[in-house]
């Protein structure tokens, strides 16, 4: 379940110290070519360092930094059924219907579906209907209590490569976004190539390909 997952992940940071706080970031206070703190519409956070990684909102947020990114949202579909009569034991692609079907807490995620329509485009009810259809077909005697229906965005470059690096015009500011479809499985490496680079360590991999600047 991603979102347990990341609940748990959360508890841990803040066990360690750390504080989580939910706001928009509006725009940055930058002073001799360094970070100083970011503006939200309620408060001011001072920074030691700065480590961009909110998705697809990156793009914006990189322009003010001194960063322009061809960042496009791929809008991704699923649905959710909820107590569901069964359901598979393990994640199931089913090539010729076009979805997968993974089991979760107390439900079944069936997802496939993406589109580039750009961050506020409506939602296209007829992907989850088409979706439902293809989930019947393959599931003709399933049953459930309740279905739920979500469309997430996700941050694709034109290279399918994510972003990762320092700026190389604001000295504590670092990149680590447009990981696309695979964002859960490559953020906790993401996450250790930036931390080695803020303490001065060399990463792990080469990090060229990722450089920010490569548009």
């Amino acid at each position: 379940d991603p979102g347990r997952y990341l609940e748990i992940l959360t508890q841990y940071f803040q066990s360690l110290g750390g504080e989580l706080v939910q706001a928009e970031a509006e725009d940055f206070i930058i002073e001799n070519n360094q970070i100083k703190a970011v503006q939200t519409a309620g408060r001011t956070i001072d920074c030691a360092s700065l480590v961009l990684t909110a998705g697809v909102w990156s793009g914006v947020l990189a322009t003010k930094l001194g960063l322009t990114v061809p960042l496009e949202s791929e809008g991704g579909y699923h649905i959710e059924l909820v107590n569901p009569s069964f359901m598979p034991k393990v994640p199931t692609l089913f090539a010729a219907a076009k979805f997968v079907a993974t089991p979760m807490e107390g439900r079944l995620r069936c997802a496939g579906i993406v589109e580039f329509a750009g961050l506020d485009a409506p939602e296209n009810n007829k992907a989850s209907d088409f979706l439902l259809k293809r989930v019947k077909e393959v599931f003709p005697t399933l049953r459930w209590t309740d279905i739920r229906t979500w469309r997430g965005h996700r941050p694709s470059t034109p290279d399918s490569l994510p972003v990762i690096g320092p700026s190389e015009k604001i000295k504590n500011v670092y990149f680590a976004f447009g990981h696309q479809h695979v964002g859960l499985g490559s953020g906790p490496r993401t996450g250790l190539i930036i931390a080695d680079i803020i303490e001065g360590k060399k990463p792990a991999i080469d990090i060229t390909p990722f450089r920010p600047n490569r548009f």
